[in-house]
């Protein structure tokens, strides 16, 4: 889990470091708005490109309106960008 907007950009850093070693095309675009307000052109995506999610104990504090509307609708955000891979992480709550 990312702690500050600096921590995640030095995991972008890293990421894209490990990227040219293996010669792969890398983008990484953090979000650092809250979830809720995240669209789509904010991922900067790419047609035929693979797409990764990450949220990280972040859903259970950012989205809890007792209907469990503002979740239902992230989650059709998330598989709207059709990702290749999603984690999510999250405690007991």
């Amino acid at each position: 889990m990312c702690h500050s907007k600096q921590e995640l950009y030095k995991t972008g850093e890293t990421l894209a470091g490990f990227a040219e070693a293996l010669n792969l095309p890398f983008e990484f675009h953090p979000v650092v708005d809250r979830l809720e307000d995240v669209r789509l052109p904010m991922l900067h995506g790419k047609e035929h490109e693979s797409v990764a999610v990450n949220c990280a104990l972040q859903l259970h504090k950012t989205f809890y309106d007792g209907t469990r509307g503002e979740l239902r609708n992230f989650l059709g955000f998330i598989r709207s960008t059709n990702p290749t891979i999603v984690v999510m992480a999250e405690q007991e709550a």
